[in-house]
């Protein structure tokens, strides 16, 4: 399971998007499972989409939804897990999906941080 410490989905009525920087087929299994598992916990119309963008910056957000996640992508202006504003959208930057699998206490943090962008 992805965030083992809470079994809360989030359902909200502004879509979400996580941008990943590796496309899908390059992901390995267990990263898949749990992108797969953060778009289950959260209940949106429509629903969260997983996108692929090798570069994030703050001039492609033009169409892009008010509420993002991005895994992997260096944004150094932006703290770790937490909400930010960026280019006039909420933002949580994450590490990318390979870097959480194995590490529950950047999965509790993202998981909160999650929380927060969906409820603000």
């Amino acid at each position: 399971m992805l965030f083992a410490e809470s079994e809360e989905v989030y359902r909200v009525t502004e879509p979400i998007m996580f941008l990943i920087e590796k496309p899908w087929e390059k992901l390995e299994p267990a990263s898949k499972q749990l992108l797969q598992n953060l778009c289950a916990a959260v209940k949106s119309k429509p629903g969260p989409r997983i996108v692929f963008k090798s570069e994030l910056k703050e001039n492609d957000l033009n169409g892009l939804p008010s509420r993002l996640v991005s895994f992997g992508h260096p944004m150094d202006a932006l703290e770790l897990h937490k909400v930010s504003d960026w280019g006039g959208r909420k933002i949580v930057r994450s590490l990318s999906p390979e870097n959480l699998t194995n590490n529950p206490d950047h999965k509790k943090a993202l998981w909160t941080a999650i929380g927060t962008l969906l409820t603000t």
